[in-house]
């Protein structure tokens, strides 16, 4: 979905179409001249066997030849990446990290949802009788989790398992350990509804986690969680029934360190999930105690066998993992769904991706029955993020508004916030093909009434909201409603010291007084100003942007700006006698400016 959202992944990316996709199953149309050689090879032993041995027949042959042989017609599963089979890494059995590797779907090279899609033989694998084309599709995740548990984690029968986060990578771990016959498999995530269906699913025990207190460090808190997980799962710190392997399937620092305090001395921990580049680890800790670190990539050599194995002799479930079907030609209606979070007749998927950014990714979810915001950051290793982070939650933890975005519950444990879901989307989705706004002139009388009642009610709780723009406005065409979201720049003005100021914000929405370092709540009555022009269709969304902290001095960020802001009073003087309150909005003089309590009464009356 990141792919086709965005066009990228990580630093990969394609300026031109390409077919997604690499979780894929089919049927065999047509071989290759090798291919089908080895076909014929492993048909001949076998008739020749036969003769000898009437119950030897085609599995038997393809062993004898060693190879895997082929015919059209076949059912089978695809492994979709051609590593290039000459460097040290193939030759030693790890093409997984083979430098030349072209994997599907990884940009810009093409996935495999097309009709046909060509693949070295021995990266396809016959599917048995007893597993569905459907599942056979779902051996590659399948094979993620095979790979970190069995592979590189060397999980024993009846050894005990620590499984970090529950999403599809997590759950698929704990289904393995279970079907590998480990004796406890805790799961733990933030999550309670995927808790609920991690312990119905494959794990015996699950944990959510404690609360990080207000001044604790996350390595003191790593500690701590760590600790009560084991009491509150009953699992000794060392000896019998402790954690012989612990599995990270989030990425979140926190969760590392947390599975790395809680592993048994001389325990194995294997590192799946991605996360920030740099984490701090409790070294001491696991060079004293030789836990072993490794970490997983994909999948090997015998990952594809062993999952389809796990699966055809009912060791691994993936049925209950299923959602949804869709016929092929049906494609982009599957993407929707899933970016839309359920389809047509609402059957809800468990999670759909809202939006990203550099600095966060935003999903909606349920939770006990209940659709919810997850805002996660993704930069846990940044000092100024996890002060952000924390921000937000103290700005919004007070807060009860009808047209504020509301906070349920917040976890440092992987840096994220739930909030209350606000249908419809953010104002900036609201444009056309000339990006100009398609709110209605009635919705912006009511847009206008309802942020400057949520800006009044903000600031007189001493909150500057600092970040107010059309990203940052969730508006529903539906309930004719507004909402503020996004505390993350919040600041309340009269904790900080005097004369203090932090050159932050949006560089179209900041007010002109930034020039001069100051600000205050008129900076959001100035910047609601703005985004009121965009949504009346007098401006469209400025496309470029300058960099804040070298407008102070003389060059192309401050002409930049000095330039905007007389676009932007030159259309103030256009729209004076239609607009007048808008005018009052954008005064350029912060001290005549109208205030948010003086524009919320003004707002009620503003009909024009």
């Amino acid at each position: 979905m990141i792919v086709y959202n965005t066009g990228r992944l990580g630093l990969s990316f394609s300026n031109s179409p390409m077919c997604l996709g690499h979780e894929s199953s089919g049927v065999i149309v047509r071989l290759g001249s090798k291919a089908a050689r080895k076909a014929s090879e492993a048909e001949a032993v076998a008739s020749l066997l036969s003769n000898i041995n009437g119950h030897i027949g085609k599995a038997e042959a393809n062993a004898v030849v060693g190879r895997r042989a082929f015919n059209i017609g076949d059912r089978v599963t695809l492994e979709p990446g051609t590593s290039c089979r000459m460097c040290t890494d193939c030759n030693r059995g790890q093409y997984q990290i083979c430098e030349h590797m072209e994997f599907a779907a990884y940009p810009p090279v093409h996935g495999t949802l097309q009709r046909y899609y060509k693949l070295q033989a021995d990266r396809v694998y016959h599917l048995p009788d007893s597993i569905e084309l459907v599942y056979g599709a779902m051996m590659e995740p399948l094979s993620v989790a095979v790979h970190a548990v069995a592979t590189i984690g060397c999980l024993r029968t009846a050894q005990n398992v620590l499984i970090m986060g529950a999403g599809p990578v997590g759950l698929l771990a704990l289904a393995v350990a279970k079907g590998l016959g480990a004796a406890k498999i805790i799961a733990v995530d933030i999550n309670e509804e995927r808790l609920d269906f991690a312990k119905s699913y494959a794990a015996t025990d699950i944990y959510f986690p404690i609360r990080q207190e207000a001044n604790e460090s996350r390595p003191d808190y790593s500690v701590r969680a760590a600790a009560d997980l084991l009491l509150s799962t009953g699992t000794p710190v060392r000896g019998p029934g402790s954690l012989d392997l612990v599995i990270d399937a989030t990425g979140a620092e926190v969760c590392i360190q947390m599975g790395l305090n809680a592993v048994r001395p001389g325990g194995t921990y294997v590192q799946v999930g991605f996360g920030p580049p740099d984490v701090q680890i409790p070294l001491f800790r696991v060079a004293s105690n030789e836990v072993i670190i490794k970490s997983g990539w994909r999948y090997g050599p015998g990952d594809y066998p062993l999952s389809i194995d796990l699966v055809a002799r009912g060791l691994v479930n993936l049925e209950p993992l299923l959602t949804h079907t869709f016929s092929f030609t049906d494609a982009l209606k599957a993407f929707d769904v899933t970016k839309a979070g359920k389809d047509s007749e609402g059957k809800m998927n468990d999670v759909r991706l809202i939006k990203e950014t550099g600095h966060s990714v935003v999903l909606m979810t349920r939770r006990k029955g209940e659709e919810v915001i997850i805002k996660r950051s993704r930069e846990s290793e940044n000092s100024r993020a996890v002060t952000k982070w924390h921000n937000e939650v103290k700005m919004l933890k007070n807060l009860e508004h009808v047209n504020v975005t509301k906070i349920l519950d917040a976890h440092a444990i992987d840096m994220t916030i739930t909030l209350r879901y606000e249908p419809g989307q953010s104002l900036d989705g609201y444009q056309d093909l000339n990006m100009k706004s398609t709110i209605t002139r009635s919705a912006c009388e009511v847009l206008l009434r309802q942020m400057s009642s949520a800006l009044a009610y903000l600031h007189a709780k001493s909150i500057v909201h600092d970040d107010v723009k059309p990203d940052n406005i969730m508006w529903s065409n539906e309930q004719n409603r507004a909402v503020l979201i996004d505390f993350g720049a919040a600041f309340d003005p009269s904790s900080l010291p005097q004369k203090h100021f932090e050159p932050s914000g949006t560089p179209s929405y900041v007010s002109p007084e930034f020039l001069n370092r100051r600000k205050s709540d008129k900076g959001d009555v100035w910047a609601l100003g703005i985004v009121i022009l965009f949504a009346l269709g007098i401006i469209t969304l400025p496309s470029g942007a300058w960099f804040l902290p070298s407008v102070f001095r003389e060059g192309k960020d401050q002409r930049q700006m000095k330039d905007w802001l007389d676009v932007i009073g030159r259309l103030t003087r256009e729209v004076a006698e239609m607009q007048p309150l808008v005018v009052k909005m954008l005064e350029t003089d912060p001290d005549k400016r109208i205030s948010s309590g003086a524009l919320r009464d003004e707002a009620l009356n503003y009909c024009r």
